[in-house]
């Protein structure tokens, strides 16, 4: 068998010596032919970026350094892949999401990032935009006390959140309802940088 398999192809070999080895656990020509042909595969595999079939590969050899190596970077890759979810997430405010993805992160790679903080940081701001959403209502129906209460708990917690100082100020002069465009028209005039309010106009609609 060990004749034959010098004359036959990688895959043909290899079943040569698994068949050898099935006779003779442990041949010392069988057992290292194979292991080369197989180190050969997971370094080409590795190099290719076919991590998950690279690990296999290794695994059949037992080459723990190796194991490691890619075990580490296969936890990376898919940190660095939820991550970028993330930040997608983060750009439309889908705070729940980002939410759910940390507590996954939290469980299945506990020593890959400090996933704890950033759950806290997504749930004040899941809470901001919550609050934020009900201040710029109640302030669009006139009840200007309960949005002053509102935006002034957002600044209370994160001071340049979005622009509710700026609707702090409209909701403590009375501005309510179909006035508020208006006014929000009126002060950015008066305002250098007026780019700051142009969200603003889109997201305050007259009733």
């Amino acid at each position: 068998l060990l004749a034959l398999a010098e004359t036959q192809g990688e895959n043909e070999q290899l079943t040569s010596y698994n068949r050898i080895l099935a006779i003779e656990p442990g041949q010392p020509a069988a057992s290292k032919k194979k292991q080369g042909i197989l180190r050969e595969r997971a370094e080409t595999a590795e190099r290719n970026e076919d991590l998950a079939i690279a690990l296999k590969l290794y695994q059949q050899i037992d080459d723990r350094d190796a194991i490691n190596r890619l075990q580490r970077r296969l936890r990376r890759g898919e940190v660095d892949s939820q991550l970028a979810l993330v930040r997608k997430y983060e750009e439309i405010e889908d705070w729940q999401s980002i939410i759910s993805i940390y507590q996954k992160l939290q469980v299945k790679f506990p020593d890959e990032g400090d996933w704890q903080t950033s759950l806290e940081t997504a749930r004040t701001q899941a809470r901001l935009l919550g609050t934020y959403t009900k201040a710029l209502h109640v302030l669009q129906t006139g009840d200007t006390k309960l949005a002053q209460r509102l935006f002034g708990n957002i600044i209370g917690i994160q001071p340049d959140y979005k622009d509710a100082a700026f609707y702090l100020v409209l909701a403590s002069r009375g501005v309510t309802g179909e006035n508020l465009l208006h006014e929000i028209r009126t002060l950015k005039q008066r305002i250098p940088d007026s780019q700051r309010y142009t969200r603003t106009e889109k997201t305050v609609q007259s009733p």
